[in-house]
């Protein structure tokens, strides 16, 4: 399919995990609080991502998941 670019904005956090498939899957990327990554991986229809706070060394798990994004298709191609 291709790749899919994130973009978070989160107040109250100040480090922030993307992973992918899992709250403990695939790093994608660590930041801040506010940021942007292309996954720069091709992805499928129906990947996960999970968006976590792992401010001060919070544990990577459902509890500490501020988002969940879900890539979808249409007629046209992913969204």
């Amino acid at each position: 399919m291709g790749a899919a670019n994130l973009s978070w904005n989160f107040s109250g956090a100040q480090l922030v995990e993307i992973r992918m498939g899992a709250p403990d899957g695939t790093l994608i990327a660590q930041a801040g609080a506010l940021g942007s990554k292309t996954t720069g991986k091709f992805i499928a229809p129906g990947t996960v991502f999970y968006l976590q706070d792992v401010t001060n060394g919070l544990p990577r798990n459902a509890a500490n998941t501020m988002a969940t994004v879900t890539v979808t298709t249409t007629r046209d191609g992913c969204r």
